[in-house]
């Protein structure tokens, strides 16, 4: 518990009540911690727009700006984490675009080996990068 609640940045046990090691953090009803897409969180530590709001409901959820110019407005996400496009495009092929199997990308070997399946190909991903540009 001391783990999950540090992982999650949260030392109030009202508010964690148990994590598992195979499963998120829980809230007081037992119920799985979740943000704004309903999907079982397993920890976070950014407010997103309940900070300014204070609606409990927003936590996690932020504004999703235009991509009109998206080339020039470097560093990408939230938290300035990625430098360039291309980190941002890694980023989906390799971790996010795998756990959305609605979208029906096929696996593609890894570009390091031992590395993540690729949702997208090198050339998926320099397309993108090319259309990215243009906007």
């Amino acid at each position: 518990m001391a783990l999950a609640a540090g992982l999650a940045g949260c030392t109030d046990t009202a508010t964690l009540v148990d994590a598992t090691e195979d499963g998120p953090a829980l809230d007081e009803n037992g119920a799985p911690i979740t943000g704004p897409s309903l999907a079982a969180q397993w920890y976070s530590t950014d407010p997103g727009r309940a900070l300014i709001s204070g609606d409990p409901a927003e936590f996690e959820a932020f504004d999703v700006p235009s991509l009109r110019g998206v080339a020039r407005a470097a560093p990408y996400f939230h938290d300035n984490s990625h430098a360039t496009l291309m980190d941002v495009l890694d980023t989906y092929s390799r971790f996010i675009l795998p756990g959305l199997p609605s979208v029906g990308l096929p696996p593609h070997p890894p570009e390091a080996p031992g590395g993540p399946p690729e949702s997208l190909t090198p050339t998926q991903q320099q397309d993108l990068i090319r259309f990215l540009m243009r906007l």
